[in-house]
């Protein structure tokens, strides 16, 4: 039934339809072998474009002050990628000898995003620095989540903001109700630091989350 048809239509309709799905323009970017793989697994073109549609809506949420002032917050773009990416959960023990037997029994989707991430556009990911806060767990190089939109409460770890110097400690209050940052490092002398109230102190976020590589 095409013999009738103009030959610019027939071409239309044998073609991909143009503007029908609301996708005209093209992003071209080369990438490795082994990201091209992982995102054919992943879906595809398909993958990518919700990727990139996530970063453009997240991009139009933020307030054009801050945007021109700071630029996108650091490793957001790779926050907004991981949001779809999951990885496989065991329900089964670990112990620290032989492996479980049953740990291959029952297997189900787990998100690193969801795990860590309380309120995803309050929430950034710093590199820790020093040893001020070894007893706690944390070493340099650890990957530090943060939620900026929590309020701190005596006894979480933050990050504070002191006189245009960023430092994570551990928020105390005493019994006046002033804030005390404490570092945790029996093996050092670090001080504990107590802003005053004409000093240029805030907290910038509550520690929700530690990442580490050991490989």
């Amino acid at each position: 039934m095409t013999e009738n048809l103009p030959k610019a239509a027939e071409q239309k309709k044998r073609g991909r339809p143009v503007k029908a799905d609301g996708f005209i323009s093209k992003v071209q970017v080369r990438v490795s072998d082994r990201t091209a793989e992982i995102c054919r697994r992943l879906g595809g073109s398909a993958f990518v474009r919700g990727v990139l549609d996530q970063i453009a809506d997240e991009y139009d949420r933020l307030d054009g002050e801050r945007r021109e002032a700071s630029g996108l917050p650091e490793g957001f773009c790779r926050r907004v990628a991981e949001e779809s990416v999951q990885i496989p959960f065991a329900e089964a023990s670990v112990s620290c000898g032989f492996p479980d037997s049953a740990f291959d029994a029952r297997v189900e989707p787990f998100s690193l995003h969801s795990y860590l991430v309380y309120n995803v556009h309050d929430t950034y990911a710093v590199e820790a620095r020093g040893d001020s806060m070894a007893d706690a767990g944390i070493r340099e190089g650890d990957m530090l989540v943060l939620d900026r939109s929590m309020r701190p409460r005596n006894g979480d770890i933050v990050l504070a903001l002191l006189h245009g110097d960023m430092t994570l400690k551990r928020l105390r209050y005493d019994r006046s109700g002033r804030p005390e940052l404490h570092p945790e490092n029996a093996a050092a002398d670090y001080p504990v630091i107590r802003p005053t109230e004409h000093d240029d102190f805030s907290v910038q976020g509550v520690l929700t989350g530690i990442l580490r590589r050991y490989a």
